[in-house]
């Protein structure tokens, strides 16, 4: 493991308080995914940029609703696999689109979306097509990400 892929001593202490609270994970990475960066570094303890892409993956199954997040985001996913090519092979891990708000959607899942949701993941619904009712671009009933 490179320096880059362990995870700083913070976070460690972060992890204890999560296990010992008794919190719910999945109510855990719902909070975090809806936090602002500065409400993250304040949460967690320390700076995400610090975490490696392997912690983040796990952490933001969600995205982020922050889009300086996103931007990290998917910066340590672009790195994580030029060091890691052999993650490449896997299901789309080299092929898809990452979203707005730094998820990874495969290429496979990508090419059966409808325009609409295509439309949601790039640029969010706050988009104007989105919400105008402009046939064909606005919000899908199969909330499928």
């Amino acid at each position: 493991m490179t320096r880059a892929e362990v995870a700083p001593d913070w976070y460690e202490g972060y992890k204890k308080r999560i296990v010992e609270g008794g919190v719910d994970l999945l109510d855990e990475i719902k909070k975090v995914s809806e936090m602002k960066l500065e409400e993250i570094t304040k949460h967690m303890g320390g700076k995400i940029e610090e975490l490696p892409y392997v912690v983040l993956k796990e952490l933001f199954i969600e995205g982020s609703e922050d889009q300086r997040v996103a931007d990290i985001l998917r910066k340590k996913r672009t790195n994580y696999l030029k060091l890691h090519p052999e993650e490449q092979i896997s299901r789309g891990a080299s092929e898809g689109v990452i979203t707005y708000d730094g998820r990874f959607i495969s290429k496979e899942d990508w090419d059966t979306a409808s325009d609409s949701e295509k439309r949601a993941v790039l640029v969010g619904s706050t988009c104007f097509h989105f919400n105008s009712g402009t046939p064909g671009m606005d919000s899908n009933p199969e909330d499928r990400w």
